[in-house]
This record gives structure tokens, C-alpha cells and sequence, in this order.
């Protein structure tokens, strides 16, 4: 019931709009692990919106079992219409993409080795992209030598602004320098036709392959993540929703965990734990949407424990 009561009060005060990003991902209540039962602490499932900045919904997930199970029923409570669904590689599953899709969502999901067949179907899409990208640029670069060799001024600027083929696939790349540090983000985005098992899956548009460099000073670390997406959209577009998905650890997770010092309560009551947990979610969704304080969510908290009519004010927002 009180689960009911998050989401109907964030439906009150959720601004809807389309292509709403919707994080999905776990957090586990420490304080609430009881070892003289032998019970691990409560794991709750939630939904967060990147741009309202708000938790939409919970639900706790079986103690014998995983999020697997519970998104699917999570996503059915919410409403989903015109959203697009990210999740971490653990819920990458076909019932969750036609799940989406069912409820109007799009949706953007990493693939990893638990789908290996996936994966090795779009790592050998890109390897072949790769392939035929180096083919098209090794013609470039000689179709521009030979218009330098005849000084064919204008076939040589046709091929300057023309660049290198990207044989059918959307790539974006950012470039972020911070003192010694320099981190390049690119995103390459292919149809997914050449993929074998997309028939399997609801709705494959598009396979993304993200990387990630990072260089400080004499370190360098790369990251490549494969994604599959229902979107058509351009790469620079789904390199943002990709990126926003982990909102949810800084705008929902660590708030819970800093500000309400969720995992320092020891009150192991089952029912009561989920119940602590919706009321500081409810809480922090007030603190949230009320901007006549231009300061962070816990210097609001200590005003709306100190000020009866700032505290008033808060509740009213959220009716």
C-alpha cells in the first residue's frame, strides 16, 4: 500500500514529457541485514526520472530472488507511455525489452556476458563496420593524393567536406580536458539488421557501441560498452541516455545514503524498513521539487526541520 502512496504522489508532481529517461536499478539497505536470522538486507528495485529528478516507484525483490523478476511487475505500476527504459546488464533480458515496448517505452540496455550470443552477434557487426570503415578511408586518402597530384582545387575541397565514409552507421565524439586529465567519449550507432537474433528481441532498432578513454598523465584506460535500443536516434542522442543512466546513483542512491543516512538505520522490521525507505523517498521528492531555496538537498532538509512554514510549504507541493 504504501508503495501505491510513492507512486501516486509522484504522479502529481511528475512533469510528463516525451522521451522522459527512466533509470531502473537496485540499492540494498545494509542497516536492515539481521545476521542472527541470517537475513541479507532488504534489496528494493527503483525507478527514477533523469529529467523530472524524482523517484517515481519502488518495489522490494524477493529475498530468493532478483531483479529479474521484479522489474517486469515495477515497470506494469508505472506509467511508461513515451519514456525511454535503462537499466544496468543484469536486466538486459527479452521479457524486459517486450515489457517495454508493451507499456509504449523505448528502451536503452547494455549487453554483456550474461547474453553471450547477443554479444558476439554485435561485436561481430562493429569488427565488420571497422573493417569496412578502414576501406573506405585508405580510398579516401588516395582519391585525395591523386586530386593534389592533378590540383583539382574543387574534387579535393569535395572530399575534405565530404570526410571518410561511415558505411551506414551515426558516430559522435566528445573530447573533455580537465587539468592533466583528457577523457574522449565517442558513440557509434549501426542497424541492427546484421544482427542474427534480433527477431528474438522486441523491436531491435539500432546496436550503440560506446567507448570511453581516459588519459592522466602517464595512465590510460579505455572502456567499450555495447547497447542495444528500440530508438532510431542519432548517436549524440543516445550517448546522453546512456550517460544519464547512472543519475540514479547520484540523484537517488547517494542522497539516500548521505543525506538520510539510509544504511546507518538498524531497524531490521521488514515491513517497516520498506516503509522508512518510501517515506524518505517521498521526503526527498518534496526537497526536490521545491526551488525557493537556492541550496542542496540536505541544507532543505535542516530548513524544513527548523522552519514550521517552509515545512508546510513542502508538504503542499507535493498535492
Amino acid at each position: 500500500v504504501m508503495e501505491r502512496v510513492l507512486q501516486d504522489i509522484a504522479c502529481l508532481i511528475r512533469n510528463k514529457i516525451k522521451r522522459e529517461v527512466i533509470n531502473f536499478d537496485g540499492q540494498t539497505m545494509r542497516g536492515s541485514a539481521d545476521k542472527y536470522k541470517d537475513l541479507k538486507g532488504i534489496h528494493l528495485l527503483n525507478a527514477w526520472s533523469v529529467d523530472n529528478r524524482i523517484c517515481l516507484g519502488q518495489l522490494k525483490v524477493d529475498d530468493k530472488s532478483n531483479e529479474i523478476t521484479s522489474m517486469p511487475r515495477l515497470m506494469d505500476s508505472l506509467d511508461l507511455k513515451d519514456t525511454v527504459i535503462t537499466a544496468d546488464a543484469l536486466n538486459t533480458q527479452k521479457e524486459i525489452t517486450a515489457k517495454a515496448i508493451e507499456n509504449g517505452a523505448d528502451y536503452l540496455l547494455p549487453v554483456k556476458g550474461n547474453q553471450p550470443k547477443l554479444l558476439e552477434e554485435i561485436t561481430s557487426s562493429f569488427k565488420q563496420l571497422d573493417i569496412e570503415q578502414k576501406q573506405a578511408k585508405e580510398k579516401w586518402e588516395w582519391a585525395i593524393s591523386k586530386a593534389k597530384e592533378h590540383r583539382d582545387h574543387k574534387r579535393l575541397k569535395q572530399l575534405l567536406e565530404e570526410g571518410v565514409s561511415l558505411c551506414g552507421a551515426d558516430y559522435w565524439e566528445s573530447v573533455e580536458k580537465n587539468h592533466s586529465r583528457v577523457e574522449t567519449r565517442s558513440c557509434t550507432v549501426l542497424k541492427a539488421k546484421k544482427v542474427l537474433s534480433k527477431d528474438e528481441w522486441a523491436k531491435i532498432e539500432s546496436i550503440v557501441r560506446l567507448r570511453r578513454e581516459r588519459k592522466e598523465k602517464d595512465e590510460a584506460r579505455e572502456e567499450t560498452v555495447y547497447y542495444i535500443t528500440s530508438l532510431k536516434s542519432s548517436a549524440k542522442i543516445i550517448a546522453d541516455i546512456a550517460r544519464s543512466h547512472w543519475d540514479i546513483e547520484n540523484g537517488l542512491h547517494w542522497r539516500l545514503d548521505i543525506v538520510f543516512k539510509q544504511d546507518k538505520s538498524r531497524y531490521r522490521n521488514r515491513i517497516g524498513a520498506r516503509n522508512l525507505a518510501i517515506a524518505r523517498k517521498i521526503a526527498l521528492n518534496a526537497l526536490m521539487k521545491e526551488n525557493s531555496i537556492k541550496r542542496g538537498v540536505a541544507t532543505k532538509q535542516c530548513a524544513a526541520a527548523c522552519n514550521p512554514a517552509y515545512r508546510g510549504k513542502l508538504l503542499k507541493n507535493l498535492f
